[in-house]
């Protein structure tokens, strides 16, 4: 909203006005000043779009391979503009600017790593007016199934009877 520092209701403030780029001039033509009464006026007024906090980011930290897993992003902005998101997911697939959202509002979306590893997801807020806030990031770890591990362990053992009855006399069982 602009306003008149010196204002009252009969200068007509707004009666005309211009915007360019980031200012604005606003006439009030009835405004009364050191040149007299209804001698009018002109303000101008400029303003900057600052850019939105970087997100933060939260969901699980590890999970399965191949298992969806959701995830929420979150940013605010100074001025208290609608914001989009951008995501890089740290296994190629990326999210590409999302709908605009109320600032403040957690954005949620869910993904699927495909194999094991560890990745990095990092993610981006961007303002109606194309502010961008820095990167953000967090890693996700998709370890290989332990389950799989241990049959491993345990046919190897299986091959090797003799390997078996060491390890035994090894722990004193």
């Amino acid at each position: 909203m602009l306003l008149a520092s010196d204002g009252t209701s009969q200068d007509y403030f707004g009666w005309d006005a211009s915007i360019s780029g980031n200012s604005a001039l606003v006439g009030a033509y009835a405004e009364d000043n050191s040149n007299g009464v209804d001698a009018g006026s002109a303000y101008i007024f400029e303003w900057t779009n600052q850019a939105p906090s970087n997100p933060v980011i939260n969901g699980p930290a590890s999970g399965k391979a191949g298992t969806s897993y959701p995830y929420t992003f979150t940013s605010t902005d100074p001025d208290g503009d609608d914001l989009s998101y951008t995501i890089k997911w740290g296994d190629g697939d990326v999210t590409d600017w999302t709908s605009y959202q109320a600032s403040g509002t957690a954005y949620s979306e869910s993904h699927t790593w495909a194999s094991q590893g560890t990745y990095t997801i990092e993610a981006k807020a961007k303002d109606i007016y194309g502010a961008e806030s820095g990167w953000s990031s967090y890693q996700v770890t998709m370890p290989r199934n332990k389950a799989l591990s241990n049959a491993f362990f345990l046919r190897f053992l299986e091959d090797h009877p003799r390997l078996f009855s060491i390890l035994q006399y090894i722990l004193g069982l």
